[in-house]
């Protein structure tokens, strides 16, 4: 983990909050993670060394490739920063009981028995969360362009149908 940023997994879900426990050292490879660090460029290095951090708890999941994950059995949570509500992970949009996760994106998923009246999982944190707000120069264009999925990230390719923003516009799009 670089210098100047935190990482954490998910211990625990508790009354709408997410435990985020404090991850050091070397993190196994394909782990999903939450990282917090202020605005700017950060390189994690690859290494064959024996991973040390204690990573058992996490609850976690992430995807190194784009791909629909089959929702069975469970809601899922994304990273996002939804305006007036801050970070935190909020319950994916699925179509047809699936949803695209973004290449190297954590998610949570989470029984539905447990998640059933959670719309989001917010954090317990002052300060800057790590993730970016999409923004152009208002006085130039105030829509966003390209494709976005509804909780702000921006997706290449529209796979699965649902509710996208194209161009600034919210567009229904049957796959």
């Amino acid at each position: 983990i670089p210098a100047g940023v935190e990482a954490y997994i998910v211990s625990s879900i508790e009354s709408g909050f997410v435990a985020l426990q404090a991850v050091e050292g070397i993190v196994p490879a394909e782990t999903g993670l939450i990282l917090k660090g202020v605005a700017g460029e950060y390189k994690f290095k690859m290494t064959a060394a024996e991973a040390t951090a204690d990573v058992a708890e996490n609850k976690l999941e992430g995807s190194a490739e784009a791909t629909e994950i089959a929702a069975e059995g469970s809601d899922y949570y994304v990273l996002a920063a939804l305006e007036g509500k801050g970070a935190g992970l909020y319950k994916a949009e699925l179509a047809d009981g699936k949803f695209f996760n973004n290449a190297n994106k954590a998610y949570l998923p989470v029984s539905t028995a447990n998640a059933a009246a959670f719309y989001s999982f917010n954090f317990d944190w002052d300060g800057t969360t790590g993730i970016e707000n999409i923004e152009g120069a208002a006085e130039e264009n105030a829509a966003f362009k390209g494709i976005y999925d509804l909780t702000g990230r921006k997706i290449n390719k529209i796979t699965v149908s649902g509710i996208y923003i194209i161009d600034g516009k919210k567009v229904f799009i049957r796959k």
